[in-house]
C-alpha cells in the first residue's frame, strides 16, 4: 500500500469527533512532519474523487483551525461538519478533548 493509500486509510479511521493534524499523520507514516504536505495531497486528491463522504474535516493545520473550505456536495464548511460530530472550539482552535494522536506502538 501506498503513502496516499495509507493516508486515506487512516482518515476513515479517525473517530467521530475527534481532529488530527496533517502533521500527526504525516509523523506516524513517516516518523517525522516533513511529509505533512503530502498528506495534504493525498487528502485532496481523494476529497476529489469521493462519493462515499470520506471525512476530510477532520484532519486540520497544526495551529488546530478547520481549513477553510466546504464539502463539495452539500457545501457544508469544514467547522459546521466539525461542529456536527460534537467537535468544539473556543477561538476557532479545536478544543483539547477532541483532539485525537496516532500513535505508533
Amino acid at each position: 500500500m501506498g503513502f496516499s493509500e495509507k493516508v486515506v486509510e487512516i482518515v476513515y479511521s479517525i473517530p467521530k469527533g475527534k481532529v488530527v493534524t496533517y502533521g500527526n499523520i504525516s509523523e506516524f507514516l513517516s516518523g517525522n512532519k516533513q511529509s505533512s504536505q503530502a498528506v495534504g495531497q493525498a487528502i485532496k486528491k481523494q476529497f476529489e474523487l469521493s462519493t462515499d463522504g470520506f471525512p476530510w474535516w477532520r484532519v486540520v493545520p497544526r495551529d488546530w483551525k478547520p481549513v477553510k473550505i466546504k464539502d463539495k456536495k452539500t457545501g457544508i464548511c469544514a467547522r459546521s461538519l466539525l461542529e456536527d460530530e460534537g467537535v468544539t472550539f473556543t477561538n476557532k482552535v479545536v478544543n483539547e478533548k477532541n483532539r485525537y494522536k496516532l500513535k505508533n506502538d
